[in-house]
This record gives structure tokens, sequence and C-alpha cells, in this order.
């Protein structure tokens, strides 16, 4: 969740970033390549949600994984359909990075509460 925040964050001045010198990831790696990585690390984030479930995880993750993926789908909607040509767009897909980032948190936070309640 950390590396999907960054990257949304970065992303939208990454033109401005590689024109002032910096260097940072998706300057490295260029717009469609980070843009490649947050769409896996997205993917990363359910594929450990499912693994945890079939490990035993409590049911209730379910609930929270849902609510977890709403602004990281948002985001890749963004991402797809180029929002960040404009200032606008750019502002958005930093606002949904920094809200997939905080919901994907809380609902961790969630999971382990519930888990911590079921211990003897």
């Amino acid at each position: 969740a950390r590396f999907v925040l960054m990257l949304a964050v970065e992303y939208p001045d990454a033109e401005a970033d590689a024109a002032g010198g910096k260097r940072n990831l998706v300057v490295r790696l260029g717009a469609g390549r980070a843009r490649m990585m947050v769409f896996v690390a997205l993917a990363a984030i359910a594929a450990g949600v499912a693994v945890a479930l079939a490990a035993g995880a409590p049911k209730s993750l379910i609930a929270f994984a849902a609510t977890a993926l709403i602004p990281a789908g948002l985001l890749v909607v963004s991402l797809r359909r180029r929002v960040w040509e404009t200032p606008r767009g750019s502002a958005a897909i930093a606002l949904q990075g920094v809200a997939a980032f905080v919901v994907v948190q809380a609902s961790a936070l969630c999971a382990y509460a519930v888990a911590a309640l079921r211990l003897p």
C-alpha cells in the first residue's frame, strides 16, 4: 500500500521532476512502467488478502478488503483514462493514492483488531 501511495503521489509530477533533475522512481521507470507497477502492486494487495483468507484469516477481513479496494479501483480507472494529463486529474490521482493507502492501512488495523479479539 505504501508503494502504491508513493507512485501515485510521484506520478502526476513526473514531468516536472524530470525537468528539475529529480530521479525518483516514476521518473526512472517512465510513465508507462510506473503505471504498470501500480497495477501490479494493487493486484499483490488483493492476492495477499486472498491468501490470508485461504490461510484462515477472519471472514470479517472480506468486508475490510472490499472497502480497501474501492479507492484502489478508482486509482486504476484514473490511470487507465490518463487523467494525469490535466492539473485536476493529477491531483485526483494523488488523492486516490492517499485514499487507497489510508483505507488499506485502516482495513489492516481492523483485521488485526478482529484477530486479537479472537485470541484466547
